[in-house]
This record gives structure tokens, sequence and C-alpha cells, in this order.
């Protein structure tokens, strides 16, 4: 008999070995656990500014045909026709959407 599988032994009569494989296993998931939650929680871009429940709205992307071409209030540069987002500096247009 070597060395560890006399120490195993020991272990498992003493009931020590459940309650350490019990405990590997818990401390793993909450492991497990954290990193989900940690590789979610990324920084958002300046273009998902707009949350609706937990799913983000892409702004840059946003189009809406009723609204018309305009110049930016921060920079004057151009906001094409149906878009909220500047394409020079790329911020939001406020007048349109609050965040």
């Amino acid at each position: 008999m070597s060395k560890n599988q006399g120490i195993i032994e020991f272990l498992a009569m003493s009931g020590i070995l459940p309650l350490a494989i019990f405990l590997i296993i818990i401390l793993g998931g909450i492991g497990f656990l954290l990193l989900a939650v940690f590789s979610m929680s990324k920084d958002k871009s300046a273009s998902c500014a707009q949350q609706d429940g937990s799913e983000c709205k892409r702004l840059d992307t946003y189009y809406d045909p009723s609204l018309p071409e305009r110049s930016c209030p921060n920079c004057s540069g151009n906001i094409s026709k149906g878009k909220v987002v500047c394409s020079t500096c790329g911020e939001l247009d406020s007048n349109v959407i609050s965040t």
C-alpha cells in the first residue's frame, strides 16, 4: 500500500474525505459563477447607452425614418437622416433620446 493510498483510506474512514470533496465542489461552483458574472459584466460602449430591461439597444445602428437630417449640438457635425448618433464625434443626440 502506497503512502497516498493510506492517507486517502484514513480520510475516507474518518468521514473527512466526503466533506473535502463536497467543499471542493462547492468552491468550484462558486468560482464558476463568479467567472460567469465577471464575463457578462464587460464595459458597455458609448453607443450602448440605452437599456431596455437587460438587453442593450445599439444606438449606432438604430434607425428611425421619421428623424430628419440635422447638425450635431456637440461638434456641429452632421447627423444622418434617421440616425441618433453623430457620424463625426459619435455622441448621442440628446434632443432626440434622453439617457
